[in-house]
């Protein structure tokens, strides 16, 4: 339940980042009209809305890293887990052959 819940909050953040990405190719490019355009005053206003929006995704970002770390045990130690039942198993099987072969 924790990683559905973790997989709908990074999809979330994922879109919000894409797009505040978007909005900042847009102000670039509208501020390029605007120097274009010789609107200096206007391109300036424009130009300085940027760096907010790359803040948010900055933190948008850091947030997102942090739903990684949400993972199961089975993923995270499931090739150990898997190691572990295999050599149990071989006792296991080397302990039937023994007592068979004590009879």
């Amino acid at each position: 339940m924790a990683n559905a819940q973790n997989s709908v909050s990074y999809l979330r953040i994922e879109s919000q980042i894409t797009d505040y990405r978007d909005q900042v190719i847009e102000l670039r490019q509208l501020a390029k009209r605007q120097q274009d355009a010789k609107q200096i005053t206007k391109f300036q206003h424009t130009l300085s809305q940027v760096p907010t929006l790359l803040i948010r995704i900055d933190e948008l970002s850091n947030q997102q890293a942090t739903f990684s770390g949400g993972e199961s045990v089975v993923s995270k130690y499931g090739m150990m887990i898997s190691y572990m039942t295999a050599l149990a198993l071989e006792l296991l099987s080397w302990l039937f052959v023994c007592v068979i072969c004590s009879k």
